[in-house]
């Protein structure tokens, strides 16, 4: 196993090498060539010539035909998701597509996907890469745990095929494996996580960035076209893969932390946290199913985010749940359909333009908190206010951006710098359950920020009555 991801680590690596060169011919004309991007000249062999490059791309072209050929006889339906090749189809959707290589000889590398459906259970069946093998192509592949096997309570071991690479005189198929993960949709391995390589890297140019560490994608529906006189499938409807594609990433809950916290300081098991935890999953799953009809962007924020990152569960002396957005993102329609669904608010603090806060209940008293984040340029933040003087206080983030994760089974957003974001809120300690907190006081990120005139409380501190 060791030999063979240092095999695909040095294929990626000389890959990147042979990109570098032949992009120095990004000026020859799009009729004649395709794009080949563009490198500082100084960096590249001035000995290497059109006929190096009409080499390679040919190269490519007749491995690609040799793979299709041999997952079409072996009946493995494989699929066009190299996101390079599927924005030059998008964006000359409207010109004629036969001819020249215009968008597969983007680079000396194609990917492709092939969902675990089509495999069989130790990957691709023998007769496939003995085929390939008697073309001499070879191979290389990245394995790592089933994550599907990782749980709380231990982890049944079994290795899967994250990625394949198959190779031609330096050109390359790049295949990655899509899993069916249910709420999450289909996901892929990384190439360069922990979990996925025993040594060394991978050029981070040789493989787009989509694919180098764990996504989940939304499923989406296949159209078989031509493409540079080439008869393959690919995603339906491009823009919205890519799309996809681009707000993908995946984080999992790290289940050994977990563990270990568990271990430490044990699990309340009482009746009330038991309660807590499954009214609190009913209340998030109710806010997610209307943010997405909405399409307003959420993330698990505050406890709940240190509850998932920390013991991939809710803390169970809580008692609320939290999530942020971003105030762009704020949809008027939000409260009265919240209410609408058992979620009544109980109070709103501050206005859109500053330190905006709301706060739903239930008719049992699970709570909902609703922070709304604010960009600043080099930070973020969300505001307080302190409902009796009417100071006004804010809480300092790091920049971010969101990934996906799983929690209490369902698809929701996360933080992706998740230990700068929960530090930003509980300091270094964050590790230690603390059960008594002072929202003006304890955070590692508040600061004071003013207060709001008294002649304007009625609007920026507002508190109803639950029906």
């Amino acid at each position: 196993m060791q030999r063979s991801l240092f095999l695909f680590c040095l294929s990626l690596v000389s890959l990147t090498f042979l990109w570098l060169q032949i992009s120095m011919f990004n000026n020859i004309k799009h009729d004649k060539q395709s794009i080949l991007g563009s490198v500082i000249p100084s960096l590249i062999s001035r000995e290497y010539t059109q006929k190096d490059v009409d080499t390679v791309q040919q190269n490519l072209l007749t491995l690609l035909d040799d793979f299709l050929e041999t997952c079409s006889v072996n009946r493995v339906p494989t699929f066009l998701i190299d996101p390079t090749v599927l924005k030059s189809v998008q964006d000359e959707a409207s010109e004629d597509q036969r001819g020249d290589c215009r968008h597969l000889c983007q680079k000396p590398l194609i990917t492709l996907g092939v969902l675990e459906s089509s495999l069989n259970p130790d990957g691709l069946n023998a007769r496939v890469l003995h085929d390939l093998e008697e073309k001499g192509v070879s191979f290389t592949s990245v394995t790592g745990q089933d994550p599907r096997l990782i749980k709380l309570n231990g982890t049944t071991k079994k290795l899967i095929t994250f990625h394949y690479s198959f190779s031609r005189h330096d050109t390359f198929i790049h295949v990655v494996v899509f899993y069916d993960r249910g709420v999450l949709g289909l996901w892929h391995g990384s190439i360069i996580g922990k979990d996925a390589m025993m040594s060394g890297s991978v050029d981070k140019n040789s493989v787009s960035y989509h694919f180098q560490n764990e996504s989940v994608l939304n499923s989406f529906s296949l159209d078989i076209s031509t493409i540079d006189d080439r008869t393959i499938r690919l995603p339906s409807d491009i823009s919205e893969f890519l799309e996809n594609l681009e707000n993908s990433r995946y984080l999992p809950c790290d289940m050994k932390r977990a563990r270990e916290f568990y271990s430490k300081y044990g699990d309340d098991g009482t009746e009330k946290a038991g309660m807590f935890r499954k009214r609190g999953k009913e209340v998030l799953q109710i806010a997610k199913i209307i943010l997405d009809n909405l399409g307003v962007r959420f993330w698990l924020s505050s406890g709940t985010c240190l509850g998932w990152f920390r013991q991939c569960s809710v803390i169970s002396h809580g008692k609320d749940m939290d999530i942020g957005m971003w105030i762009k993102d704020y949809n008027k329609q939000l409260i009265d359909e919240f209410q609408n669904n058992g979620l009544y608010l109980e109070h709103l603090f501050g206005r859109v333009e500053d330190s905006f806060q709301m706060s739903f209940k239930t008719i049992d008293d699970i709570k909902l908190d609703i922070f709304f984040f604010y960009e600043e340029g080099t930070y973020m933040w969300n505001g307080g206010t302190q409902a009796k003087t009417g100071k006004k206080f804010k809480y300092i983030f790091p920049n971010f951006s969101l990934c996906w994760t799983e929690f209490l089974g369902m698809k929701v957003r996360v933080p992706c710098k998740t230990i700068s974001y929960i530090e930003a809120n509980y300091g270094k300690s964050w590790a230690e359950p603390i059960k008594r907190w002072d929202w003006k006081k304890s955070p590692s990120n508040v600061f004071e920020n003013g207060e709001w005139d008294e002649k304007d409380w009625p609007e920026v501190i507002q508190f109803f009555e639950i029906q």
